[in-house]
C-alpha cells in the first residue's frame, strides 16, 4: 500500500533538509568571526578575542565531525575497520584541542583548516562506501569550504 503525501519533502529527505538547515546556519559564526577580525583590525585586543572565538568554534565543530565518524564506525560490521575508524574518530578532537593550545592564532587557524580538509576526505570516502547518505557528501563539501575559507581568511587578516 502506497501512501501519497501532499508534503513536498519525502520521508528520506527530511533528515537531509534539517541537516542542511542546521549545517548552513552553523557557518554563521565562521563568517561573522572572520569578518569581525577584519572589521576590528585597529583594536588588537578585540581582534584577538574574535580570532580566539573563531579558533575555538572551529575546534568544537571539527570535534563534532569526529563524533559523526565515531557514530558511523559503530555501524560497521567489519571489526578491524571498526577499530580503525574509532581510532580515526578521535583525531579531530585532539587536533582542535592542540590548535587552541598553540597560542599562535594564525598557525592554529591554518592547522585547523587542514584538519577540516582531512575530515572532508574521510567523509567523502565514507559516503562513497555508502556508510553515510549520498546527500551528506555534497553538504560536507559546501560546509567544509565555508569553514576553510573563514579560517584561512581569519588567519590571513591576523598576519597582516
Amino acid at each position: 500500500m502506497t501512501i501519497i503525501s501532499n508534503d513536498p519533502i519525502q520521508p528520506d529527505e527530511a533528515p537531509a533538509t534539517v541537516a542542511k538547515w542546521l549545517g548552513y546556519t552553523g557557518l554563521i559564526p565562521f563568517f561573522t568571526a572572520s569578518i569581525g577580525i577584519l572589521i576590528f583590525r585597529s583594536d588588537i585586543e578585540l581582534q584577538s578575542f574574535i580570532g580566539l572565538a573563531l579558533l575555538v568554534y572551529g575546534a568544537v565543530i571539527l570535534s563534532f565531525l569526529g563524533g559523526i565518524r565515531w557514530g558511523t564506525a559503530l555501524n560497521l560490521h567489519d571489526k578491524q575497520a571498526q577499530k580503525w575508524q574509532l581510532c580515526l574518530s578521535v583525531l579531530p578532537s585532539l587536533l582542535g584541542w592542540t590548535c587552541v593550545l598553540l597560542q599562535n592564532l594564525p598557525i592554529g587557524l591554518m592547522v585547523l583548516a587542514l584538519g577540516f580538509l582531512g575530515q572532508l576526505y574521510f567523509d567523502l570516502r565514507s559516503a562513497a562506501a555508502e556508510q553515510l547518505p549520498r546527500w551528506f557528501a555534497k553538504l560536507r563539501t559546501h560546509l567544509t569550504a565555508g569553514a576553510i575559507i573563514s579560517l584561512v581568511f581569519g588567519a590571513g587578516v591576523q598576519m597582516l
